[in-house]
């Protein structure tokens, strides 16, 4: 899911996908599927989402809208037995059957302030981190971010979106830009947009300038001067990337 959502944001930035692009009316369906988690064994029943398309753009953060959107609490599976976390729980994930025994980990499942949704993609995201995933591990904080944000809580929101953030910025290091983001300044959209969310305007406006500093593309341009433009404002509220495509 993560990938689609990056191929989005860059091909709108691109130009290359309209307003009118995508997306069913219908409500997602889903269904029930029996799996057997690969870590204890114990079998349960787990919640899938089938197809849907897109209509619409995303959020400045790549945060589809609906029908995708509506499918966010079924792309993690949770063992009811261990809570083991994961896209597939059926897929014995590396390092994942010591990661679930930490202490930090099953605290974290057990952190009531989360939603529960977001519990498990900060789970997972713990498991990929320990492999040095960093960029799905950001995605996974985000994930979290946005079950936060249908929950109605902002404060455990920002806190996975500095989670994501810390996450990329460790992806990012040592590297000229974000894994996914090679395009000069659609990284910086990302991380200035997570700041921003998270009441750090500052960071906002700085990290906006690095990505207008690479020379990017005109949307790219259009888009990072709207970030700079909202945390001036103080505005932390989401925005969509369908307010740049209407500014000429």
């Amino acid at each position: 899911m993560q990938d689609k959502l990056k191929f989005v944001l860059q091909e709108c930035l691109r130009g290359e996908i309209s307003l009118d692009f995508a997306y069913n009316d219908s409500m997602p369906t889903v269904f029930q599927v029996e799996t057997e988690c690969a870590l204890c064994g114990t079998i349960s029943e787990q919640s899938v989402a089938g197809p849907v398309e897109r209509h619409g753009l995303p959020d400045l953060d790549t945060r589809p809208p609906e029908e995708v959107r509506s499918t966010l609490p079924y792309w993690i599976q949770a063992c009811p037995n261990c809570g083991y976390c994961a896209p597939n729980i059926d897929l014995d994930y590396p390092l994942a059957d010591s990661v679930i025994h930490q202490e930090s980990y099953q605290a974290l499942l057990r952190r009531r302030s989360l939603p529960q949704a977001a519990r498990r993609f900060m789970a997972w995201a713990q498991i990929q981190a320990s492999n040095d995933e960093h960029t799905g591990a950001g995605w996974s904080a985000l994930h979290a971010a946005w079950a936060c944000d249908d929950a109605g809580k902002p404060g455990p929101a920002a806190s996975c979106r500095l989670s994501a953030l810390e996450h990329f910025e460790n992806a990012r290091r040592g590297r000229p830009s974000l894994p996914g983001f090679e395009e000069a300044g659609t990284g910086e959209i990302l991380l200035a947009d997570l700041c921003r969310r998270a009441d750090q305007f500052g960071r906002t406006v700085e990290i906006s300038r690095q990505g207008l500093a690479a020379h990017p593309t005109e949307v790219v341009v259009r888009t990072l001067e709207r970030e700079i433009v909202l945390a001036l404002a103080g505005d932390n509220a989401a925005h969509s990337l369908a307010e740049v495509a209407e500014v000429e």
